[in-house]
């Protein structure tokens, strides 16, 4: 798919402040420093009455407005990190003038099923980009590009409820357990597991992983303010063998 650059848009957060907003940040935000920045692409579907001069005249001011909008309510998204020498762990700086970039694209559509025309909406680095501010900062070294392996592959599986509760009942069902409970997560993390390790089969003593992202907000001791506002994500990894699932299901293949 060809995609035309039409406009770069620099958007700043709708407030008055004319002083810099420092947000230490937290131990979870602290985890994720290493981690690439999250980029969203957003499609809009251009309908038959609208034209390209009505889009960039009426409809384009809107979505830059509402992105303006959101970043007053979510400002460290306009911010970037800093750590001075001084400070034991860095913090977001916002600045008055501080804005995000929407790179907007006009993509040419090569199936038939799909409308001739939609526009591309792609916010940069949405969310706290790696950069140095001063020359006597420390520096935070930007992850590295990892190598992805030739046999990787990537699917998506739709559960419907129907499919969640018939998995439910058949595990019920071959389990030994009068009290087993079972919450959708559960089922959704073991089917997926099974199909991981029956698609790709081979040597069973060979490493599975399964890694997947955890809301941590209502396991914490004491638990987190309804104030707090920065993450509580971690991701859990898991590292088991083969063989231990092939037992488990009762499959020595």
């Amino acid at each position: 798919m060809a995609l035309n650059m039409i406009k770069i848009s620099r958007v700043s957060h709708a407030t008055n402040s004319v002083t810099p907003l420092f947000l230490p940040l937290t131990f979870f935000d602290l985890l994720w420093l290493k981690h690439h920045p999250i980029e969203r692409v957003t499609f809009y579907k251009l309908s038959e009455s609208s034209s390209h001069d009505s889009f960039f005249s009426t409809i384009l001011p809107k979505l830059e407005q509402s992105l303006s909008l959101a970043l007053t309510n979510f400002l460290p998204l306009s911010g970037h990190i800093k750590w001075d020498p001084q400070d034991p762990k860095p913090h977001v700086i916002i600045f008055p003038q501080d804005t995000v970039s929407s790179l907007w694209l006009s993509p040419t559509l090569t199936s038939q099923d799909s409308p001739a025309k939609s526009l591309v909406s792609r916010a940069s680095y949405v969310l706290l980009s790696l950069r140095d501010v001063d020359n006597d900062t420390r520096t935070l070294k930007s992850p590295s590009a990892r190598e992805i392996d030739d046999d990787l592959v990537r699917v998506t599986l739709q559960l419907s409820q129907e499919n969640i509760k018939k998995l439910k009942e058949r595990t019920k069902n071959e389990s030994t357990r009068s009290d087993l409970y079972l919450s959708t997560f559960v089922v959704k993390y073991a089917y997926v597991l099974t199909c991981v390790v029956k698609a790709r089969g081979g040597n069973v003593d060979r490493p599975i992983r399964f890694m997947y992202a955890a809301d941590f907000r209502n396991r914490l001791d004491p638990p987190v303010p309804l104030t707090y506002f920065g993450n509580c994500v971690l991701p859990i990894d898991i590292h088991f063998g083969r063989r231990w699932v092939c037992e488990w299901r009762g499959d020595s293949k």
